[in-house]
């Protein structure tokens, strides 16, 4: 693997609280890093941490192909897994909605 994908994945590492990655890495399941671009590139990608069983290693990536059939790839070992079906935006708007309902059931015991 590239050295500057290692620093990179390192520096994300770094930024996940350990309990989730925990939790990713028994329960297969990916963590949503945030909107990334690459020199090069015209726009931005959700990233995503992945526990891979094949290179006993996290990993980083962005979905690849057309939505109904995303996945991402393990930089190690080129496999692919099934891509997140709730994007960004969807996660998003669900946070606001919670951040609103808080913010009326504080209002109500004041």
């Amino acid at each position: 693997m590239k050295l500057d994908y290692m620093l990179d994945l390192q520096k994300t590492l770094q930024r996940i609280p350990e309990w989730k990655l925990a939790f990713a890495k028994r329960y297969d399941t990916k963590i949503s890093v945030g909107m990334e671009t690459r020199k090069g590139w015209n726009g931005h990608l959700e990233f995503f941490v992945f526990w891979c069983r094949t290179c006993n290693a996290f990993s980083k990536d962005y979905g690849h192909s057309f939505p109904e059939r995303r996945y991402l790839t393990c930089p190690g070992c080129d496999k692919n897994f099934p891509h997140p079906v709730i994007s960004a935006v969807l996660r998003e708007c669900l946070e606001t909605l919670s951040s609103l309902i808080r913010l009326r059931l504080t209002a109500r015991r004041h």
